[in-house]
């Protein structure tokens, strides 16, 4: 009874409906002299096994030699605090599984799901004997039938596959003992040794303290660039790979970009990897960060129009938006319409169409809700050769040019660009509830789609941009401070 209370609670909590019904290990954590009396018989004969999973949607699946099991889908969930608290070090072991990625998006979750659990374990004092397993599949292996590395990122100089996986785990110290295994067969590549890195997981002194300059990879500096690398070249590959998970992992990317407060840990995190001027990836962020404000859905841009061609809230068919979403020739006769009203502004009652000065104080809003509503199949890849893309850019995005083309010497060397759109946009971060709300309120007033109107004996179709009752919508916007 004392082992199943002292334990992360919940025995599955893969479903939506799981309730965790409070973290036994509080009480060890509130008594010392209880902790220390009981967490080693409590713990020694105990040995977990983990499952890294390659789903975007799942995280850990977590079973105990003792018979319990925990399933944690993100860092997000609750279990993963009490996992936080666990007193590893009591433990017997701890075994790690990894199955073989069966394409690029797969072994990026792989590379994410591992940073994750890195970060967990490196929480605690201590660890136990760690094991750390590379499993083959029924449909994928590490390595071809020769034994070479399976390599799933694209380039020369590209790391294998097996190397992505295990790099991150030699963050860790303080492991009793810590030992790899590979499948029969398997082939290490160049200076790449499993047995240095099961030394590398053994020392004592935390990570970071043991440096170099000679490049030495097994130096801590060396592989903390070494692991920046990798990571800035799985972050560059999701901007383009194509299918509905690289569509969601975009989404979870722009979605979590800023916190609560409007913080970035994306962006102090490529701060840091930036800071020995690598400059050849300074453009990467600054492209996303454009692209980010473009597709923000609660970006002033966005509001004006998806209330002035009343369009749907939410995103259900297969494409991207320009084309499924939205008439893109309707916004085109928008446009023009907006244009040649501006010449000819005697000729048409603009009050009739929108109230200007209530659309031209809006501002932009951030609502993770509104990301994960609008955009329900994800984002579409970032490519340079989509036309798409670049139109919605130029219409929408209401920044800078991206400097395509720069030689390094005149890449930008500092984030001061990014801070400067996001003080352009002036996103406010205490009413994107509200916002999305009143959107979306808006957005199921019915329209008048027969309306038409005459300029300049050009008679242009306006399906859209009266919409009855928007006084009232509008006025209720302008009341909110939005």
């Amino acid at each position: 009874m004392i082992w199943e209370h002292l334990r992360p609670r919940a025995r599955d909590t893969s479903g939506s409906e799981s309730v965790i019904q409070g973290d036994g290990l509080a009480i060890l954590r509130a008594c010392q002299q209880l902790n220390e009396e009981i967490a080693i018989p409590l713990y020694e004969k105990e040995t977990l096994q983990i499952r890294v999973e390659s789903d975007r949607t799942k995280w850990l699946a977590i079973e105990s030699s003792l018979g319990a099991s925990w399933t944690i889908p993100n860092i997000q969930h609750p279990l993963c605090e009490s996992f936080k608290n666990l007193p590893y070090g009591e433990l017997q072991g701890i075994q790690i599984w990894i199955d073989a990625p069966e394409n690029i998006t797969q072994l990026f979750c792989i590379s994410r799901n591992v940073r994750h659990l890195v970060n967990l374990l490196d929480q605690a004092g201590k660890l136990p004997a760690v094991s750390i397993h590379l499993s083959n599949t029924s449909n994928k292996t590490w390595a071809e039938q020769d034994g070479t590395a399976q390599r799933s990122l694209p380039g020369r100089y590209a790391k294998p596959d097996y190397f992505v996986a295990l790099l991150p785990f030699c963050r860790l110290r303080n492991i009793s003992q810590a030992s790899l295994h590979v499948p029969n067969g398997f082939i290490e590549e160049g200076n790449v040794d499993l047995q240095l890195m099961e030394q590398v997981m053994g020392r004592n002194m935390p990570f970071g303290s043991f440096t170099g300059d000679d490049e030495q990879i097994w130096y801590d500096n060396e592989m903390q660039t070494d692991l920046d690398d990798i990571y800035m070249h799985l972050e560059r590959e999701l901007d383009t790979m194509t299918g509905l998970d690289p569509n969601m992992l975009r989404l979870e990317r722009f979605m979590s970009w800023y916190d609560d407060n409007g913080e970035s840990e994306y962006v102090r995190e490529f701060q840091r990897m930036l800071s020995d001027q690598r400059l050849v990836y300074t453009l990467d962020i600054e492209q996303r960060h454009a692209y980010l404000l473009t597709f923000n859905p609660l970006s002033a841009n966005m509001q004006r129009m998806r209330l002035q061609l009343d369009l749907a809230s939410r995103f259900r068919k297969v494409g991207f938006p320009l084309e499924r979403r939205w008439d893109m020739q309707k916004y085109i006769e928008y446009r023009r319409y907006v244009e040649k009203t501006s010449r000819h502004a005697g000729d048409i009652d603009l009050a009739k169409m929108v109230d200007e000065e209530v659309m031209a104080q809006m501002k932009s809003g951030w609502s993770k809700e509104a990301w994960r509503d609008y955009y329900s199949e994800g984002i579409p890849p970032l490519d340079d050769d989509s036309q798409d893309i670049e139109e919605f850019y130029l219409q929408m995005g209401d920044v800078d040019a991206l400097s395509y083309g720069l030689s390094a010497e005149e890449k930008p060397q500092d984030f001061a660009r990014i801070h400067a759109r996001e003080q352009e946009q002036s996103i406010d971060f205490g009413a994107g509830e509200e916002k999305r709300m009143a959107l979306e309120s808006l957005l199921r007033v019915p329209v008048d789609s027969d309306l038409r109107r005459s300029i300049d004996g050009e008679v242009l179709q306006q399906s859209g941009l009266l919409v009855e009752g928007w006084d009232t919508g509008l006025q209720m916007m302008s009341s909110l401070g939005l």
